[in-house]
């Protein structure tokens, strides 16, 4: 064989286990970070919360993003939140020491909302070395409600108790229209 020849099969050759190496490796982890397609990036981890959570009308509701890479937290990021739903608004923040960003917005409108925090990560060509940032995400809902019972016994105490006090003041109000008898509350329409 000549040497140019033997050249060019090398190349040829090292071409096609590259060519093959990449797509085999696209979801496996190099050390410390993950390849995904041509891209290498560190290992994200992207967390809202809660999750899920239920809140009468006229409250705040504050959520969370936790950002990590390769299992530490990461600062100074920024945070798009998008609220779709029926309480549409968006806002947004840098995530701290802690790697967490937050976000708190009132609800007025009783139903679903949906929350999505997204952020990027920063990765780079495996081929050319160039940076690219890589997009992503993550959804909690938010349920609100215009009245609910509450769960603990004091809680129920005290709508039972708010309820007796509506009524005696009704009835007082009803036997200050007409004449001091007082009435049954068939007479009082209840």
């Amino acid at each position: 064989m000549t040497k140019i020849f033997r050249r060019s099969l090398i190349i040829a050759s090292s071409l096609f286990i590259a060519l093959i190496t990449v797509p085999y490796f696209s979801s496996q982890r190099a050390g410390a970070d993950i390849i995904v397609g041509n891209l290498i990036c560190p290992e994200p981890g992207f967390d809202l919360e809660p999750s899920t959570d239920d809140n009468f009308i006229g409250q705040d509701h504050t959520v969370t993003a936790t950002l990590t890479e390769d299992g530490k937290q990461i600062s100074g990021r920024y945070v798009l939140f998008e609220v779709a739903g029926v309480n549409p608004t968006s806002g947004s923040d840098t995530t701290d020491a802690n790697g967490q960003a937050t976000f708190t917005y009132t609800g007025v409108n009783p139903g679903l909302d949906t929350i999505t925090a997204t952020t990027t990560i920063p990765c780079r060509d495996l081929q050319s070395g160039e940076p690219h940032d890589i997009v992503i995400s993550d959804t909690a809902t938010k349920n609100w409600t215009i009245f609910v019972v509450p769960e603990s016994p004091i809680g129920l105490i005290a709508l039972v108790g708010s309820s007796i006090a509506a009524l005696g003041g009704f009835l007082f109000w009803k036997r200050k229209q007409g004449n001091s008898q007082p009435h049954s509350l068939g007479d009082l329409g209840i």
